[in-house]
């Protein structure tokens, strides 16, 4: 599994969260028992997903507080010709009382939204007030996905 850490310094806390992502076996040719799923490689005929997971602050946040939002984002860069997807996003709200955990976040991509091809996969996480105001934001390159016709 593939992953990433997040971690957004902010005065005066710290936010941290984990970026996976890997196909799901849901038909197709795929095969688990014969083939062990690599988290760069996706079959374009497989659902997959990108969870943001343990995401953590280690206090208060400026921003923080009932009614604003969280962004989670995914961003793919085609390398060579073509153009990808775009972006794939969802919305959670703030947690705003203690502890600061928030449940694994999952944006499901179904087979075929990406089309075959290399990309740079690119994760941003940003919090918006209710005004659409961003006091804090981050962005991670998360490495190469290799869409393969299966």
């Amino acid at each position: 599994m593939a992953s990433f850490t997040f971690e957004l310094t902010t005065i005066p806390g710290t936010i941290t969260g984990n970026v996976n992502w890997y196909e799901t076996a849901t038909g197709g040719d795929w095969d688990p028992v014969i083939q062990a799923p690599d988290p760069t490689i996706i079959h374009d005929d497989q659902d997959w997903l990108v969870q943001l997971k343990q995401l953590t602050q280690t206090g208060p946040i400026w921003g923080a507080w009932t009614g604003n939002q969280w962004h989670f984002r995914l961003y793919f860069e085609q390398i060579g010709l073509g153009e990808g997807p775009g972006r794939l996003a969802i919305t959670f709200a703030v947690n705003a009382g203690t502890p600061f955990v928030y449940p694994d976040q999952t944006i499901n991509i179904p087979a075929g939204t990406v089309p075959v091809g290399i990309y740079k996969l690119y994760a941003e996480l940003e919090l918006v007030d209710q005004n659409g105001l961003t006091p804090v934001s981050g962005l991670a390159e998360l490495g190469n996905v290799k869409i393969i016709n299966a």
